[in-house]
């Protein structure tokens, strides 16, 4: 009878999951502790000079004789600074470092912000460190427990009064011997305050850790029970299909798994959009169109023509106190994951098959052309929108598949647009040029009124669901003169070499080089599973009468995939005369052409196309060679196993590594290429405010949360200028600070925006960006886009449940 009651039964379940119980005992502990550490007051720890100068202690690293204890300070206390002065005759490391303890006051794990108040003069001349840039550098460390606190280095330069960092002891960690090091690098460095600040919005993050893991854990548990319960084929093989897909996934992210990151060809650069999109988020600028702080202050305009909309999820974990390279970290493995369900649901659609549809995606998720994208280049756009070309290959198919395609059927091509637009606008051109080519290669059928209309719908969804990026993109090009509208590059030297294309296994590293040579040279090619594909379906192609499969859609396919690819593998190719465009067309034409930048942007088509191809060549083979079959099936896999294998363990021993927590001040400096800068703009950057005319005068300048903050007068009889540290991008606007008045402003030599002040002028200007009432209107209609196409889905989704329910009663009365 015990065993019939609740409790009885609980207990009974108890012993026969001893394991399961215990885990999940454990992480209810560790849950129940990150939800009790919400309630705890915040730590906060603000230091003056005094206080500084009291607290730090004297300690000899090196512990060597003739470098002994000092009992005196090695620093100076002036009125309102600790002074720390480069010793030319200091003879060791020692002399040069302030220890301020922390263990009193910071004991307790979280995430800090340290903020530090100073002033700087560097002597390079004097430099004993090349490898620290900057006055000085700090940093937060336990040296008996150096695991317990992760922080990035971070500098002090000379433009700059107030240095920023983060920092975090890691969960059940009591460093007892937490301390802050400023070790003087060159020059004299004065501190006049330091605050210490934990971030509550921390804990939030791990209690969401702690229930996460327990969704895991419980989710794991439900699932092999479920498997017991349901002995079935059909359970076993969705079980399966997720955990191959789940194999896909954790194969093509394997170098994430670190507590650094891979110092890919691109990353700082996107690093630094994440960090400065979560800056002008925090400031309250949304949607971010100039990033006002980057280039010391100067802005640039990024997000105007490179579209962060997919980086936002990132940028929104920095502001929640994640290490920056945990945020991309997040944000690669998301990727990774939608590629693989998105193509997995693809592959399966067009070649009615689940088994060939894994297949395919293996092939196109773990090809060495995409991995390095995501590892070596970390070009964050470009393989963002590589996981949209298959939804926009299903739209194409079932359009051309169907007399009169539904919203079902033109939707994927709509998703997979406007995905590909918001992700990167090369990878958009380059697919708008293959639809195109497919248009005229099917020009018949195309023709049709309901097929037409299909394209007219994808395609004003897509442009609605763009529309709030689209607008500030084209108005930009239009009207302000940046580097990209300028250029017309000599693309064909980045070519690939015909061997390089046709290589089995592909290297993981090396760059895009233009020497003729191809010594460290990235991988440029499709690789061994996609060359046996190749293979594989020009075998079919000539079996194909004999099989009599030339009349079916999965052919067809394979077939137009297969020119299309190779297509695509020659436009790659050093040898196709890409710059003689420059003589044959209009030079506005000619740009359209050579705006990829690197003809090796076509293997992502090439890789994604041949996949298709080999997936329904393998297809093919299982139905007409069945024999071979295994033999054919095992190499494939083996070969998709041995490139990615290669691929990673070179990329993993060969490319260099950093922590990037943080992104240090001077990699703020970092734009790539330049590409939308403006056109003479002044370079280096000065970020000395200046004045033009008697009686100007600027008694301060400071740049906080996105707004310029400028205390002039004019004293003279005539008008005068002030000359800022901000490049004159469109939009910017100056304001009286009690009046709200607007203040004349325009454009001064080397680009920089300049103030006009009028004689009597004495105030507050207050100088910020906004976004024209057109782009709010994009904005609305994108929104618009956005919910009308959720709620037809909704509305579309209940009838069809109600169509079928229908049906079962009147099969079942």
């Amino acid at each position: 009878m015990v065993n019939g009651t609740p409790t009885g039964r609980l207990m009974s379940f108890c012993r026969k999951n001893k394991i399961f119980i215990t885990l999940l005992s454990l992480q209810a502990i560790v849950t129940l502790l990150a939800f009790i550490g919400l309630f705890a007051e915040p730590i906060t720890l603000t230091l003056d000079a005094k206080d500084i100068f009291q607290k730090q202690i004297i300690e000899d690293l090196s512990q060597a004789k003739e470098n002994a204890i000092q009992t005196e300070s090695r620093f100076q206390l002036s009125e309102n600074a600790v002074v720390m002065t480069w010793d030319t005759n200091a003879k060791a490391e020692l002399e040069q470092k302030l220890i301020i303890p922390l263990s009193q006051d910071l004991v307790r794990p979280g995430a800090y912000t340290l903020t530090i108040e100073y002033e700087a003069h560097q002597y390079l001349e004097n430099s004993f460190n090349n490898d620290q840039d900057g006055t000085a550098y700090c940093t937060v460390l336990s040296p008996n427990s150096p695991m317990t606190v992760t922080m990035d280095t971070m500098s002090f330069y000379d433009d700059r009064t107030t240095m920023l960092n983060r920092f975090w002891v890691r969960p059940l960690s009591i460093p007892k011997d937490l301390r802050m090091e400023v070790v003087l690098n060159t020059g004299d460095l004065q501190i006049h305050s330091l605050c210490i600040q934990e971030q509550p919005v921390y804990r939030w993050i791990q209690l969401l850790e702690a229930l996460l893991g327990t969704a895991v854990l419980v989710g794991g548990y439900m699932l092999v029970r479920a498997r017991k319960r349901h002995k079935c084929t059909g359970f076993d093989k969705q079980l399966k299909t997720g955990f191959v897909l789940f194999g896909i996934i954790l194969l093509s992210s394997m170098p994430l798994f670190t507590d650094f990151l891979y110092v890919g060809h691109d990353l700082l650069f996107h690093l630094e959009r994440i960090a400065s999109i979560a800056e002008e988020l925090q400031a309250g600028q949304f949607p971010v169109r100039m990033q006002t702080g980057m280039l010391d202050g100067f802005g640039y305009a990024t997000s105007l023509y490179y579209c962060d909309l997919f980086l936002y999820l990132p940028a929104l974990l920095y502001n929640c106190m994640l290490p920056l390279r945990t945020c991309y970290q997040i944000y690669a493995l998301l990727v990774n994951a939608a590629t693989t369900l998105i193509s997995y649901y693809c592959f399966s659609k067009m070649t009615k098959n689940k088994m060939f549809g894994l297949l395919g995606t293996a092939i196109y998720v773990l090809s060495t052309y995409r991995m390095a994208n995501v590892h070596l280049r970390a070009a964050v756009g470009e393989y963002t929108a590589i996981a949209f070309i298959p939804l926009v290959a299903l739209g194409l198919y079932q359009i051309y598949c169907s007399q009169k395609p539904r919203y079902r059927e033109w939707l994927p091509l709509a998703l997979g647009m406007a995905g590909s637009v918001q992700s990167h606008v090369i990878t958009t051109e380059i697919t708008a040029a293959f639809i195109g080519l497919i248009f005229i290669i099917y020009l018949r059928k195309s023709m049709r009124w309901a097929r037409i209309a299909a394209f007219c719908k994808a395609g004003l969804l897509a442009a609605g669901l763009s529309l709030w990026y689209l607008v500030p993109l084209l108005t930009s090009m239009m009207s302000m003169d940046v580097h990209v509208n300028n250029v017309i590059p000599h693309i064909q030297e980045h070519g690939v070499y015909l061997f390089q294309l046709l290589e089995i296994l592909l290297p993981g590293s090396g760059l895009s080089l233009i020497t003729a040579s191809t010594n460290n040279e990235m991988p440029l090619g499709v690789g061994l599973p996609l060359l046996l594909g190749l293979m594989l379906s020009l075998y079919c192609l000539i079996k194909s009468k004999e099989w009599k499969v030339e009349q079916r859609k999965e052919f067809r396919l394979m077939k137009i995939c297969l020119i299309l690819g190779v297509l695509a593998m020659l436009l790659s190719l050093r040898s196709t005369p890409w710059d003689s465009l420059k003589a044959l067309l209009d030079e506005r034409i000619a740009k359209l052409f050579l705006v990829i930048q690197f003809p090796w942007r076509y293997l992502a088509f090439a890789t994604f196309l041949l996949a298709i191809s080999t997936s329904i060549a393998m297809m093919l083979v299982y139905e007409f060679v069945r024999p071979q079959w295994k033999t054919i099936s095992l190499l494939m896999v083996s070969a998709i196993v041995l490139t990615v294998g290669v691929f990673t363990l070179q990329f993993t021993n060969q490319v260099k590594g950093r922590s990037f927590n943080v992104i240090n001040t001077w990699e703020e400096m970092d734009i790539g290429g330049a590409e939308y800068l403006l056109e003479n703009a002044a370079t280096p950057y000065e970020t000395t405010v200046r004045t033009a005319g008697e009686g100007i005068r600027v008694i301060s300048y400071e740049k906080k949360n996105s707004v310029a903050r400028v205390v002039c007068e004019n004293t003279g009889d005539e008008a005068g200028n002030v000359i800022l540290p901000i490049y004159a991008y469109n939009g910017y606007a100056a304001y009286d600070e009690s009046t709200g008045n607007r203040i004349e402003m325009n454009e001064y030599i080397n680009r920089r925006l300049r103030l006009v002040l009028y004689p009597g002028y004495q105030g507050t200007v207050l100088v910020k960006y906004e976004a024209p009432t057109l782009w709010r209107i994009s904005e609305a209609v994108s929104l618009l886009s956005y919910l009308w196409l959720a709620i037809f889905a909704w509305v579309k989704r209940r009838k069809r449940r109600a169509a079928l329910s229908s049906v079962e009663n009147r099969m079942n009365p």
